[in-house]
């Protein structure tokens, strides 16, 4: 197993990558492959100064079979929450 996907549990907060090129904040739901770091996510959404939710209602998607890229800029990828 590669040492980056080390800590890589469900429960364990990460970055998605959005088909839009954004970032959301995500928790992960189920680990499919640790080897390759593929996974299930709750990806949160956030509301817009509008008051619109691009995430419908409840403002939460699920997103399945999410691939890691250590980059971040793949969409429908994970990454890491970078540390300051």
């Amino acid at each position: 197993m590669k040492d980056i996907f080390k800590g890589l549990i469900e429960g364990r907060i990460v970055h998605y990558i959005t088909t839009g090129h954004g970032e959301r904040p995500a928790i992960v739901t189920l680990v499919r492959d640790k080897e390759k770091g593929l996974v299930d996510l709750q990806v949160f959404g956030n509301t817009d100064n509008r008051g619109e939710m691009p995430f419908g209602e409840r403002n939460l998607r699920w997103e399945t079979d999410v691939t890691y890229d250590w980059g971040g800029v793949f969409p429908h990828s994970w990454h890491w929450v970078e540390q300051e």
